[in-house]
């Protein structure tokens, strides 16, 4: 893919030279569905496929980008680029343009090419994926700091700003900080996290594609992620510190049904 990525930035741009090659990889998610956003725990570990985004820097404010997976190119000037519709590939690579500009640590333009070996609509957050690796690329070439966990963050704040996907932080997170050959329990509360080594041996992790693309943006995710806080809203009135359903342990449910119990009984 490296190889690759040079030929094509060569033929798109013409040479190579200053050019920087930059991945990040999908994931899978071993355990805590949903438990993200909910500010719970999550055990997700990278796969050995992602997205490429070769990158060079240029003197003016011009920002050029093709994606060759899309066959498409997007053009527009730093700071001054039109919203791109949720779920559009370019949302993702300007938001995050845009995030880092705004901090004042893109100085100038550039020019990139993106490609991956990552299935899109997987369940393998390529756009997690192509967040981060444009977080990663900018940073590369820009040379400013900044920890991953504060890149991950960046990058959720895309998703939600830019492609309107009110997601947790689990995918950005694994992408930005997962290990090979481990998985990565992740506190999602307070982003405290531990490398699990995964010795497999014999054995292996088997990914199998149902061929149903699965597009947040377009999905029930944002519905799912408002019946959990319409959850919280409603165990909040029996318990003021309830802040996410992380909090609401298993006497506040059943003392809850127990009141709807005897309330369907009085109703009688």
């Amino acid at each position: 893919m490296i190889d690759h990525i040079h030929a094509q930035f060569q033929s798109h741009f013409g040479g190579t030279q200053d050019l920087s090659v930059v991945m990040a990889p999908g994931r899978v998610n071993l355990i805590g569905e949903y438990t993200d956003f909910n500010d719970g725990f999550v055990l997700p570990m990278t796969v050995d496929r992602g997205v490429y985004i070769g990158i060079r820097p240029r003197s003016d404010d011009r920002i050029s980008v093709i994606s060759l997976k899309f066959d498409e190119a997007v053009t527009c000037r730093l700071g001054a680029f039109a919203q791109p519709t949720p779920g559009h590939w370019s949302c993702y690579v300007l938001g995050v343009v845009e995030e880092l500009r705004l901090l004042g640590l893109i100085p100038s333009g550039f020019e990139a090419v993106i490609d991956g070996n990552l299935n899109l609509g997987a369940g393998l957050s390529s756009s997690a994926a192509l967040e981060t690796a444009t977080a990663l690329a900018l940073q590369a070439i820009y040379k400013f700091t900044m920890p991953r966990a504060d890149i991950a963050a960046l990058c959720q704040r895309v998703e939600h700003r830019y492609a309107g996907v009110m997601c947790g932080i689990m995918d950005q997170f694994a992408s930005g900080l997962g290990r090979a050959n481990h998985a990565l329990m992740l506190d999602c509360r307070s982003l405290s996290y531990v490398d699990i080594p995964v010795t497999l041996g014999d054995h292996r992790i088997v990914i199998i594609s149902s061929q149903v693309k699965r597009e947040l943006a377009s999905s029930a995710y944002n519905e799912r992620r408002a019946q959990c806080e319409e959850g919280v809203a409603l165990f909040r009135q029996y318990d003021p510190s309830v802040q996410a359903l992380r909090d609401v342990t298993l006497e506040l449910v059943n003392a809850r049904s127990e009141e709807q119990r005897l309330n369907s009984s009085h109703d009688v």
